[in-house]
């Protein structure tokens, strides 16, 4: 039996783990680019610029997916709940 609920939520599933996968995959190049900016040029202020990018990428792939805010609500006080301190 095809149940919509559960389709999209494994066509998010996917969607999700390759949007993760393509900037972990960023994340690999720019590392690879610093090595050989460091290793070949010498070029230390290129190769820190790459890490920075591929750190961004791996916080970006972290941030992929659903996220869950405002979900739980603050219930206003009511007037019973109210303590007066004198």
């Amino acid at each position: 039996m095809f149940n919509p609920v559960i389709a999209l939520t494994s066509a998010a599933n996917s969607s999700t783990a390759v949007e993760k996968g393509k900037h972990l995959r960023s994340a690999e190049e720019f590392y690879q680019r610093a090595r050989i900016e460091i290793e070949v040029n010498g070029d230390w202020q290129e190769s820190g610029s790459m890490i920075l990018k591929a750190l961004r990428e791996e916080r970006k792939a972290q941030s992929t997916g659903p996220q869950v805010v405002n979900v739980i609500k603050v219930r206003p006080k009511t007037k019973l709940e109210f303590s007066f301190k004198s």
